[in-house]
């Protein structure tokens, strides 16, 4: 299982990495225009993100434009376990772990159960919205304590495979979104 997983992520991985800024860019707006018109977004006033990398679907001007009317929140990574903290704008981040964009000082730390909805980063995505990450694990150990919390998905058309191997630790989103 391990091999198999590995092998869907380096082919994914590599088709992120190939695709142009511009096709980047135009996929990203019409999943953006997707997320907001999903009844849960509208509904939710506190949204777990991640920061974009520069290759994934582009997160950061669905947080620009959400910002100044939802609380967000965004993950960092704190003895080896992931933890999301309030963030008042987006200039209160800095690169860290892995070269991830996170919180400079995560101290507002909010309980998990405090979200109405979270927007999980993945590799590649399944037909039963099963994730595929990027193999550490951070993800799959919070979402398990994510409850009932909303979990969408956002990946390109390229990123849906017909079926994931799973175990028992992968969780799955409630939707995925994609181009």
């Amino acid at each position: 299982m391990i091999e198999e997983k590995q092998k869907i992520r380096k082919g994914i991985l590599e088709k992120l990495r190939n695709q142009s800024a511009k096709e980047r860019e135009k996929k990203s707006e019409i999943i953006r225009e997707k997320v907001f018109a999903l009844t849960q977004f509208q509904k939710a006033e506190r949204i777990g993100f991640y920061a974009s990398k520069e290759e994934e679907v582009d997160t950061w001007k669905i947080m620009r434009e959400v910002s100044l009317f939802k609380k967000i929140a965004l993950p960092s990574v704190v003895k080896e376990k992931l933890v999301f903290s309030y963030l008042r704008n987006l200039d209160e981040l800095k690169r860290g772990v892995y070269g991830i964009y996170e919180p400079k000082n995560p101290l507002n730390v909010t309980n998990l159960d405090d979200l109405d909805l979270i927007i999980v980063p993945g590799v590649a995505f399944d037909l039963l919205n099963n994730r595929l990450g990027r193999g550490i694990g951070y993800y799959d150990q919070l979402l398990k304590k994510a409850g009932l919390i909303f979990k969408l998905g956002l990946g390109f058309d390229f990123q849906i495979v017909e079926r994931l191997p799973v175990d028992s630790n992968d969780v799955a989103m409630d939707k995925v979104i994609t181009d």
